[in-house]
């Protein structure tokens, strides 16, 4: 469904009817209830040296709505390890958006505080120490699969220490990485 043109149809200094009013209303509404309806996207993890392998029964699921009116991308995903061939990779993990993302210039700097979120892991393996957070970092605003952007877990312990193939613990067969993110899209 494409946005509504409020140019089409529409004459300068024509008397508008109720019933063209009410058309152009609701074809906007229509038009925004569209865009609200969650996307299903799958999310790509890789690492910098040797790609994992989430294993046989493995999955990558997520979901994003794009606000039609901001511009901005909401979205969340689900990254878990499971069945045989569950292989940790080696390197830093990265994970693909749903989207390319606007990148921030200041003063002819990037910035990196563009792509916002935040993410847990979950170990299955121990009852110590089961569960790690972090925020999710901008690694690429269009460098993904198809041109979309990246990012990198950064744990929230104090370290600088990004998820990797054995931080913060080794990856096996039940463990899980959901996050949460927000950013802005490309202006078209």
């Amino acid at each position: 469904m494409t946005q509504p043109d409020i140019s089409e149809g529409w004459a300068a200094g024509e008397s508008v009817t109720a019933q063209k009013l009410n058309r152009f209303t609701k074809d906007m509404f229509d038009w925004l209830l569209s865009h609200r309806e969650p996307q299903v996207y799958t999310p790509q993890l890789i690492a910098s040296t040797l790609n994992p392998n989430l294993g046989s029964t493995g999955t990558a699921t997520g979901l994003y709505w794009r606000d039609p009116i901001t511009g901005w991308v909401h979205g969340h995903f689900l990254i878990a390890f499971g069945g045989a061939g569950v292989s940790a990779g080696e390197g830093t993990y990265i994970i693909s958006l749903p989207t390319p993302a606007r990148g921030f210039q200041f003063g002819g700097s990037a910035a990196r505080s563009d792509i916002w979120g935040m993410w847990t892991a979950r170990d299955q393996s121990t009852t110590t120490l089961n569960s790690r957070q972090g925020l999710i970092v901008r690694s690429s605003t269009t460098s993904g699969p198809g041109g979309v952007g990246q990012v990198i877990l950064s744990l929230l312990d104090g370290s600088t220490t990004f998820v990797n193939h054995a931080a913060p613990f080794a990856w096996a067969d039940g463990d899980t990485i959901a996050g949460t993110f927000s950013y802005p899209e490309p202006l078209t």
